[in-house]
């Protein structure tokens, strides 16, 4: 099976494995400020992101520390309590995080 790797601007190149199969993208890096980056970038190009999505989507193992990182760095998230289900078909009581100011400033 071939996973795609997840380059800086978006890209993403293909790793080995059988002929023709792709499976998700793997994020390279699981340092903090490369997930704090993934994060802020999420948010800015969605509405918002909860923490099972940010966990399965952008691998982000804490999503709650990431969040913290931003706001300490003065970005302005808010967040609200949401629902959501997991692929075992299981709902739980997640946290949505909304960001408020879609303004310039890194990570």
């Amino acid at each position: 099976m071939k996973y795609r790797y997840a380059q800086p601007g978006g890209r993403s190149r293909a790793g080995a494995g059988a002929a023709g199969e792709v499976g998700p993208v793997y994020y390279r890096s699981s340092r903090a400020s490369s997930q704090r980056a993934r994060l802020l970038e999420c948010l800015r190009k969605n509405d918002s992101i909860n923490t099972i999505e940010a966990r399965s989507w952008i691998y982000i193992l804490h999503p709650p520390a990431r969040i913290l990182d931003l706001r300490q760095r003065g970005f302005d998230i808010a967040t609200i309590p949401d629902l959501s289900q997991t692929g075992d078909g299981v709902v739980h009581r997640v946290a949505r995080h909304f960001l408020l100011v879609a303004g310039g400033g890194d990570a």
